[in-house]
């Protein structure tokens, strides 16, 4: 039940021009103090704000992009939200964006194109100002369509061109990694690839195809074996390599989770990393440091990318944003891997 409302007098649903009464200004100056807006005096500011108190009023946040032009609002699409890939990039964008109080909305779309493309237009029907997308399955021309429709894009996790993009060299990653291998004395090196239709995992095999030719060795196909990304992916395709009978003394799986799943596949065949066969990741999600033998493999700073991608959106909009940290892919020793010449 709502009150009379008088000069001082608390009642539901206050409005602007309630609290711009309560304090003897125009709804305009109510508005600038809310938004923090230069030019308003340290008296006038705390005689606005206390009449906002006394009122309880809350802004309403639709009104507020009304009148601001901005929603205050991010949008993040990721392929999924319950695995453990995702979660340090959404830390990165939330902690640099909650600086500037944008609150960050993340969706999933499952891998799926239909899904994603459903998000993407859920998301832009949100009147965000900032829309990043780590997009698996959309194409670089649906990405530049939504890059066109009002809010500041962000493409994450791969390179298209004309659009600002916060990616990293997977190919190098995928490089590293089987370089890292080749250092240990493994020549039969096998390959877990993810999904070919995505551009990080084509790299990735495109790396471990580079580090091979450069040791001068040709690339088996019969050592090469795709997954989707997943624990199971890695294991079907483990068991897919084991079942073709051709020896390989080290694997190096395209990402963690399917790393996992790798690891149980040769323990049901009798298989033991790494006296057996040497194991190598790729991302340094939160498990590979568990698991036993705990993973090598190629760290991917995903809070950080999550940072980069928030500042360089912040300063698309005009906030003062600082410098980003420099992303690099590094090898991450642990104990999945064994020389070949140790014993």
């Amino acid at each position: 039940m709502a009150v009379q409302r008088g000069e001082g007098q608390v009642g539901e649903g206050a409005r602007i021009r309630d609290v711009a009464k309560a304090a003897g200004v125009s709804p305009a100056t109510v508005s600038r103090v809310l938004n923090n807006s230069a030019g308003v005096g340290e008296a006038l500011r705390k005689r606005v704000l206390g009449a906002v108190e006394r009122l309880q009023y809350r802004p309403n946040p639709h009104a507020r992009a009304l009148l601001s032009g901005r929603s205050h609002t991010a949008g993040l699409l990721v392929a999924e939200v319950d695995g453990p890939f995702y979660g340090p990039l959404y830390r990165g964008l939330e902690r640099v964006l909650s600086e500037h109080r944008l609150h960050l909305i993340m969706a999933s779309g499952r891998r799926r194109h239909e899904v994603e493309w459903e998000v993407v237009n859920s998301l832009l029907g949100r009147g965000l100002d900032l829309l990043f997308l780590w997009p698996e399955a959309l194409s670089q021309e649906e990405l530049r369509w939504a890059a066109a429709q009002g809010p500041k894009v962000v493409i994450l996790g791969q390179e298209v061109p004309g659009l600002p993009c916060v990616a990293l060299d997977h190919a190098h990653g995928g490089y590293l990694a089987t370089r890292y291998l080749l250092q240990a004395g493994h020549l039969r090196i096998a390959h877990v690839a993810g999904p070919q239709g995505m551009q990080d995992a084509v790299s990735r095999l495109a790396g471990y195809q580079r580090a091979l030719a450069e040791r001068g060795l040709e690339v088996d196909p019969e050592l090469v074996a795709y997954g989707n990304f997943r624990e199971s992916g890695g294991y079907r395709a483990a068991r897919e390599l084991l079942s073709r009978g051709r020896p390989f003394s080290a694997l190096f799986a395209a990402n963690d989770q399917m790393a996992i799943g790798v690891a149980a596949a040769l323990e049901e065949a009798g298989l033991r990393v790494p006296q057996d066969v040497s194991l190598m990741g790729y991302d340094d999600i939160i498990m590979a440091r568990y698991v036993r033998p705990a993973l090598t493999t190629i760290r991917q700073p995903l809070e950080e990318v999550g940072k980069a991608a928030a500042l360089r959106a912040l300063q698309a909009l005009g906030y003062a944003a600082g410098t980003p940290q420099e992303l690099a892919l590094e090898v991450i020793e642990r104990s999945s891997v064994r020389p070949l010449d140790s014993s």
